[in-house]
């Protein structure tokens, strides 16, 4: 019994290493190129040993999706646990993106491979629903424990947001430090300026004087639409105080994003109005 228990232990431990490479493989290379070697490379472990826990590499990344997807449900509710969340909910989202693209850099990356696959098959479309919903069914209960009067529909909006974030501050390499000091009301001009050394590259991973030129542009655009709409609209001009009500006219990119920053600047109440039932 004592020698199956142990054969058992070593047979998981294999496993779970085997699925952590996957995420990493995933992380660096994208699903499409997590190929059985890469995954054992990754793990170190021989080829075979991929092999007899998976019968085919749908099998690894599906158990590796599961697992990123799984983990950030688990964090957002023990995010949401939190005394000081509890003060401002909209710190709950600030926490999760700084984790996810700083902290948890590697397990964000590989998020956000498997939302872009999930796009382009009907059953990644039920995974992406199906996390979705988790973390909406996560935030509604925050919001129940806490008395928080948001509508279903802001709270994915929201989600989506949070998303879309991700995509914008993965690319850039902003630290967790510079995402939540913007996302808390911060300039961007300011918080976002690049002063330390670039960090040294391969020659192969240099960026051409044209990449660094799109850089640059894409930093000042978003930096101009964070100050002047949405949530820096709020954040920064109309400076909702916390426990206040705020109504937002218009539910489209722009007004999402100001729901969005009342929220992060703790309203209590947020009535969105649109003339437009969808």
């Amino acid at each position: 019994m004592h020698r199956m228990n142990a054969r058992n232990s070593r047979s998981s431990d294999v496993k779970d290493r085997i699925i952590e490479a996957a995420i990493d493989v995933i992380a660096t290379d994208g699903i499409s190129r997590a190929t059985h070697r890469k995954i054992a490379d990754a793990a170190h472990v021989s080829l075979s040993s991929t092999t007899y826990h998976y019968a085919s590499r749908a099998d690894i990344t599906m158990d590796a999706v599961k697992r990123v997807l799984g983990n950030y449900v688990v964090l957002f509710r023990s995010l949401g646990s939190g005394q000081a969340n509890r003060a401002n909910p909209g710190e709950m989202l600030i926490d999760l993106i700084a984790r996810m693209a700083d902290e948890d850099r590697n397990q964000g990356l590989a998020w956000c491979e498997i939302i872009l696959e999930s796009s382009r098959s009907p059953s990644g479309h039920d995974i992406a629903r199906s996390w979705y919903d988790e973390m909406d069914s996560v935030w509604q209960d925050f919001a129940a424990d806490s008395g928080i009067v948001v509508s279903r529909a802001a709270v994915q909006c929201l989600l989506s947001i949070a998303g879309g974030m991700l995509f914008l501050v993965l690319p850039l390499g902003l630290s967790a430090a510079q995402i939540r000091a913007v996302m808390r009301g911060g300039d961007p001009a300011a918080e976002w300026e690049f002063s330390a050394p670039p960090v040294q590259m391969e020659a192969s991973q240099k960026l051409s004087p044209k990449s660094l030129q799109t850089r640059e542009t894409l930093i000042d655009a978003v930096i101009e639409l964070l100050l002047e709409t949405g949530v820096g609209a709020v954040t920064r001009h109309a400076k909702i105080e916390a426990g206040s009500s705020v109504l937002v006219i218009g539910c489209g990119g722009v007004g999402l994003n100001a729901v969005q920053g009342a929220m992060l600047s703790g309203a209590s109440r947020i009535i969105a109005a649109d003339i437009l039932d969808n």
